[in-house]
């Protein structure tokens, strides 16, 4: 599934070796998120520790998602225009 959103991510931005590290970061986020889950015992037996683990892992996995996003618009207003420069002053 992480790798499914990550080619359709791929296919909607650019590409080049920056997204190509974003895209890593993604795949082993949501791997993380994934085997945690599998991993994690029924809700019937959730104690207050898992429950803050629970908590602590969503966060965190939000702040990586909101600063994913953010870097996207970064490289679009910072990267994209030296990557274009770059590309059409190359020789073929």
């Amino acid at each position: 599934m992480a790798l499914t959103f990550d080619e359709f991510g791929m296919w909607v931005r650019l590409g080049g070796s920056y997204w190509q590290r974003a895209s890593l970061d993604a795949i082993g986020v949501l791997a993380a998120v994934f085997g945690l889950i599998a991993c994690a015992p029924e809700l019937k037996r959730f104690r207050p520790h898992h429950w803050l683990s629970a908590i602590v892992t969503t966060v965190a996995v939000v702040v990586f998602f909101v600063m994913l996003a953010g870097s996207f618009s970064y490289a679009g207003r910072k990267i994209e225009p030296k990557l274009r420069q770059i590309e059409s002053t190359s020789p073929p």
